[in-house]
């Protein structure tokens, strides 16, 4: 029976090698990650990989009581991903929620939330959505009144 079951999980290890290796959309972030960047430099690599970093949110203080206007966001409309960058003082923490645009239902549709601090990066699915926004909430800096100003870069 011992080796019944560690055949079983040997076959279905493999399985799950062979399907990762063969499937291209079966990648992690890591993967992603790497695609991105350049092994040797923070940089965003060129060649149809990344889009134009774009200053999406300017010195934001305080938290968004709402959503925004349709319209607001940054077209990711031809890549999967987006590098959000934030730049802040550190010991500033934010929560970060990606929004992205549904003209059908004239609204803003909420992403998975996380929390950030200091100056940080994230990597958001964009679902190549045409209008992704950046909402903030829940600042906590100490009372310093410290801004953010939120950079997007979309990616595949």
């Amino acid at each position: 029976m011992k080796r019944l079951v560690l055949v079983l999980v040997a076959v279905v290890f493999s399985f799950d090698i062979s399907y990762a290796e063969m499937n291209p959309s079966y990648i992690g972030q890591e993967t992603i990650m790497n695609r991105i960047f350049n092994s040797t430099s923070n940089t965003v690599k060129t060649g149809g990989n990344a889009g134009s970093m774009t200053t999406h949110r300017s010195a934001v203080s305080s938290n968004d009581a709402t959503n925004p206007a349709l319209g607001s966001g940054v077209d990711c409309s031809e890549y999967r991903y987006a590098l959000v960058d934030f730049d802040t003082a550190a010991g500033t923490q934010w929560t970060a929620t990606p929004l992205y645009g549904n003209s059908t239902a004239s609204a803003y549709m909420a992403g998975s939330a996380t929390v950030v601090s200091g100056d940080s990066r994230l990597l958001v699915d964009t679902y190549g959505s045409s209008d992704v926004y950046i909402r903030l909430t829940n600042v906590s800096n100490g009372g310093g009144g410290a801004a953010v100003t939120v950079y997007v870069t979309p990616v595949n």
